[in-house]
């Protein structure tokens, strides 16, 4: 059995991680079989959610717009990550001009 099918049926699935780490037709097959169960996404394997997808007539699938990288803390730990990658790159610092 998947680990989706271990949840209880009244469980609750969250996921802010990446899309891809989830079986999309599996979940929504459980949440069709357990009506009381939820899901809560803020991440999608393919982003915008394709209108085609088994979750979205769901009631008890919320599904909302990666909106978990917007908060004020997260834009700001997504800068220090690019900073480092561009060191780690050799391309210096991309929070300052060129020749300042």
């Amino acid at each position: 059995a998947s680990l989706i099918d271990r949840m209880k049926p009244e469980g609750l699935f969250l996921n802010t991680s990446r899309g891809f780490v989830l079986d999309e037709p599996a979940l929504a097959s459980f949440l069709r079989r357990n009506p009381a169960a939820t899901a809560v996404l803020d991440v999608h394997d393919s982003e915008p959610i394709p209108p085609d997808s088994p979750l979205l007539a769901l009631p008890n699938a919320l599904l909302y717009p990666h909106l978990a990288s917007r908060t004020a803390a997260a834009q700001s730990a997504m800068s220090w990550v690019v900073r480092d990658v561009a060191r780690a790159l050799g391309v210096g610092d991309p929070g300052t001009s060129p020749g300042v």
